[in-house]
């Protein structure tokens, strides 16, 4: 199952509403100048592809937005270059996303079921980011403007050698691994 928003927005804004949406194995896709707007409600994406329009806040909320791909052990890569296939988000897209959202979920579950995820350099400035994975790889620096809350939760965490500054500020820093924390 597949889903693109054209033409128009998704919005439960003014009731502060959840929105789920489920296309499984398939492809999500929102097009320039669409939301998906749910006030203080919770936002959860399903889909084993996304691709985001670059708007800004083309998703809004203030609750909390959790992307997950449909199947549980689909690697993941988060603010890459290119975000242009499978469950690829790009710096554009990840910066799409509202970041006054309470909280940011990338990843469908922890432990030996999930999925490999990347974690690619960037300014994360929401108020908290966690990434769940079997494999979490932290492929450059994290840093934040936001003092973001940031929780790695995986079957094991690698920091690539080239990383030298994991900076969110203020904000808590929780690693829980499964297995080891490296260094490679």
């Amino acid at each position: 199952n597949s889903m693109s928003i054209s033409g128009g927005d998704v919005s439960t804004a003014a009731q502060n509403g959840s929105i789920t949406i489920d296309c499984g194995t398939g492809t999500f896709t929102v097009n320039a100048s669409n939301q998906i707007q749910a006030g203080g409600g919770d936002i959860t994406i399903t889909a084993d592809t996304i691709v985001l329009s670059t708007t800004g806040d083309t998703i809004d909320s203030t609750g909390t937005v959790w992307l997950k791909p449909g199947t549980a052990d689909r690697a993941i890569n988060v603010s890459t270059t290119s975000g242009s296939s499978n469950f690829d988000l790009s710096t554009s897209e990840v910066e799409a996303i509202n970041q006054p959202c309470s909280k940011l979920t990338i990843g469908n579950v922890s432990g030996a079921s999930g999925g490999t995820v990347t974690l690619n350099a960037d300014e994360y400035d929401f108020t908290s980011l966690e990434i769940l994975g079997n494999a979490i790889n932290v492929a450059g620096d994290l840093t934040t403007s936001a003092n973001t809350a940031l929780d790695l939760d995986g079957g094991s965490i690698d920091f690539n050698s080239g990383v030298t500054d994991i900076n969110m500020g203020s904000g808590a820093v929780t690693l829980n691994s499964d297995a080891a924390i490296v260094n490679t």
